[in-house]
């Protein structure tokens, strides 16, 4: 729509590439568990893709379990209980 009505666009270029080397830089240091400043330089392990896949942390690999878990419940952490829920907990 901007380029078709000549108009400036809200994110540019260098706004997004701003925006990726920041999330870059928060994965970097979740992976490694340490500071990352900015901007990232050509010495970063996560300045190209390849050092991203190489060097990233996989979370969403299997890494351990909960054993003897009996509760199958799902809680959000706040009171978020329906009213059905609530009467058969006082019919309890």
């Amino acid at each position: 729509m901007a380029i078709e009505q000549v108009e400036s666009v809200l994110i540019d270029g260098y706004e997004g590439r701003r925006t990726l080397e920041l999330i870059t830089a928060i994965y970097q240091s979740a992976s490694l568990g340490t500071s990352v400043p900015l901007p990232l330089t050509a010495e970063s392990p996560f300045y190209t893709r390849d050092a991203i896949l190489k060097n990233a942390t996989h979370f969403y690999e299997k890494k351990g379990f909960v054993k003897h878990f009996a509760s199958n419940n799902i809680t959000t952490g706040g009171n978020y209980e329906t009213k059905d829920n609530q009467r058969k907990q006082k019919n309890d």
